[in-house]
């Protein structure tokens, strides 16, 4: 009886090391297939890179330290892969720099520099999220953010001849939100770093997904934080006219196997662009059988983007089994 697994997307590979693919009938293998278009790249890599997003760092909540060791466990295996740098998505913590009293506490933050600090081979760069500004606009802090990450909101670096470029949320509950329709500062500023380098490969990261984009499976992440039209269009066009820009972000949490209910949960090029959910490595999220979202802080997910010339694999990784994500593991041409 012939059986069609019908939740790939036309991107996913096989994980690394993976030599043929085996079929099993329930829980028992049967027999193998081989890779066929599965196979990963077989030209020589460039470099890597390590990928995270919504780590949520809070020592001073129940679980902080299990957050805290998933961290440092998923940064130490980064740097044993060769990675050349770390992104992270934004929500770096859990409240920022001020507690709910409005009082300044940079315990957070504090933990993240030495977790970081426990990796000193490896640059980690982050794009603030919605959480970093919980309790006060990460604006009023840039001094006190620079001084914990050694970069303030927004920035760009370069490696291998590819821009990345960091365009953090300045704001807790927008993107950019006045619904203006002239250019602001923040979008000439992401404008201006794609137009300075239109001929090579930009890495973008920011923290929320963009409207009916990858990150948002079954529409059921209850608070998106969907920056106004004008601004989503204007970032959305910057990125598509581009032509080599490519596109993550985090905010939903979701584990790469959500991709069984949306085929759009990891990665879509709808916009014309790709664009990659980064699932979550604090706590990651999942639909039930009422399809709405639940958070579970046992798990946590990351990646590790393998660069070639004219493409990238996205090599998802469970954090706490140490085994590849499933349907986690896919390849953009760029």
């Amino acid at each position: 009886m012939a059986y069609k697994y019908p939740h790939l997307i036309p991107q996913n590979t096989a994980p690394k090391g993976a030599k043929r693919i085996g079929v099993y009938r329930d829980g028992k293998r049967v027999c193998s297939v081989p890779l066929g278009r599965l196979g990963q790249p077989t030209e020589t890599k460039r470099y890597s890179f390590g990928l995270v997003s919504d780590t949520h760092v809070c020592p001073n909540n129940p679980g902080g330290d299990v957050v805290s060791a998933r961290l440092d466990h998923a940064f130490g295996w980064f740097e044993e892969q060769g990675a050349v740098l770390i992104a992270n998505c934004g929500d770096m913590t859990n409240i920022g720099f001020e507690n709910p009293k409005g009082t300044y506490n940079p315990a957070e933050f504090a933990e993240y520099q030495r977790i970081c600090n426990l990796h000193p081979n490896i640059p980690v760069y982050g794009a603030c999220g919605n959480h970093d500004s919980y309790n006060a606009h990460i604006t009023e802090y840039e001094d006190e953010l620079i001084t914990y990450t050694g970069r303030g909101i927004r920035f760009t670096v370069e490696h291998g001849g590819d821009v990345f470029i960091f365009f953090g949320q300045p704001k807790s509950s927008v993107l950019y939100v006045d619904g203006s329709t002239l250019p602001i500062p923040e979008l000439e500023w992401l404008q201006n770093q794609l137009n300075a380098n239109p001929d090579k490969r930009c890495f973008v990261f920011i923290h929320p997904y963009l409207t009916d984009d990858s990150g948002n499976p079954l529409g059921v992440h209850p608070t998106p934080i969907e920056p106004a039209p004008y601004v989503h269009n204007v970032i959305v066009n910057a990125l598509k006219d581009h032509g080599r820009a490519v596109l993550f972000h985090g905010h939903a949490h979701f584990m790469p196997s959500m991709q069984a209910y949306d085929k759009t949960c990891n990665y879509t090029d709808r916009n014309g662009f790709p664009s990659v959910h980064v699932p979550s490595l604090g706590w990651a999220s999942y639909i039930d059988e009422n399809n709405e979202m639940q958070k579970d802080p046992a798990e946590g997910f990351g990646i590790l983007v393998d660069v070639y010339d004219d493409c990238i694999v996205l090599n998802g990784m469970d954090f706490v089994r140490d085994v590849p994500a499933p349907l986690g593991v896919y390849k953009i041409n760029t």
